[in-house]
């Protein structure tokens, strides 16, 4: 039996997220309503999917990724095929995911689609990521979640990685006149709407 951390934080999925990521990521999840709907733009190999999946395990998970079947490198600095079949390999247990290859927004089917939490970890830069949050926030319902992965502060961290993330930020703030919510240790950025 899997402790409630291993269930949630799957260490062995490849990828860019700490522990203090996983367990904003895991927090939000878990506080959607039972059978929510969930997108993550984003997936690459599962490790933050794999943590949304067991925190909401009553949710429906859509996975949007381009898995373009080339080399990524991961945090332990391996190169991975970066594929929906690996993919599917490391996530294949949790059922309640919903992987759907895409070549941009354009792909997306699920333009009705109403959800509880939207999380963004695509491509750090615009006119992409802006161009996704832009796509998704008018389908978040009221006290849903709209969050992502790679902000980083001067003064929290030693330098801004992905300035695209930080203007976005900001952009989303001033739009939704709210302070972004931030998670200690971690590079995790959430508005509750």
């Amino acid at each position: 039996m899997q402790t409630q951390e291993q269930k949630t934080y799957n260490k062995s999925i490849p990828g860019w997220l700490s522990d203090y990521d996983l367990e904003a990521i895991s927090t939000m999840a878990s506080d959607t309503p039972a059978h929510a709907t969930i997108v993550e733009v984003g997936s690459m190999h599962g490790k933050s999917a794999y943590c949304i999946a067991t925190s909401a395990s009553t949710a429906k998970l859509y996975c949007y990724d381009l898995w373009r079947n080339d080399l990524v490198r991961s945090s332990d600095l391996l190169d991975r095929n970066n594929s929906i079949d690996e993919f599917r390999k490391y996530i294949h247990m949790c059922k309640n995911i919903i992987p759907i290859q895409i070549t941009g927004k354009d792909d997306v089917q699920h333009e009705n689609l109403s959800v509880d939490m939207m999380f963004l970890d695509a491509a750090h830069t615009n006119p992409s990521d802006w161009e996704w949050i832009e796509f998704w926030l008018p389908k978040i319902k009221k006290g849903g979640v709209i969050c992502g992965h790679d902000y980083y502060q001067l003064g929290v961290h030693k330098e801004i990685h992905y300035p695209d993330i930080n203007s976005n930020v900001s952009k989303l703030e001033e739009m939704l006149n709210k302070k972004v919510t931030t998670y200690r240790y971690s590079c995790v950025w959430s508005f509750t709407l």
